[in-house]
C-alpha cells in the first residue's frame, strides 16, 4: 500500500512538472510572435530613452516643466560606436 502511494505520488509529480514545461513553451511561443530581433549599425539614427537619464532641465525648483511632462524619449542621434551587441555609443 505504501508502494503503490510513493509510485502514484511520482506519477503525479511527473505529470505536474511535464505540463509546466508545456505551459512554459506554449507561454514562450506567444511572447515570441510579438517580438522582432532589431539590430543597430553604425550610422543608423536612434532615439534614447529618458527613463534613466538624471535630466537636470526637469527636476531643478520653479522649473515650469515637471518631471512627469518630460519627453519619453530624445533624439534621433547617430550610432557613432558599436561597443557590442546592447551598447552603442551615440
Amino acid at each position: 500500500m505504501a508502494n503503490n502511494f510513493a509510485e502514484n505520488r511520482k506519477k503525479i509529480l511527473q505529470s505536474a512538472i511535464e505540463n509546466l514545461k508545456k505551459a512554459q513553451a506554449r507561454q514562450k511561443e506567444y511572447y515570441d510572435k510579438k517580438r522582432s530581433n532589431v539590430e543597430f549599425h553604425q550610422g543608423d539614427l536612434v532615439f534614447l530613452a529618458t527613463r534613466t537619464l538624471p535630466l537636470k532641465h526637469a527636476q531643478q525648483q520653479g522649473s515650469q516643466e515637471k518631471p512627469k511632462l518630460v519627453p519619453r524619449f530624445i533624439g534621433p542621434f547617430e550610432i557613432i560606436e558599436e561597443i557590442n551587441p546592447n551598447a552603442m555609443k551615440l
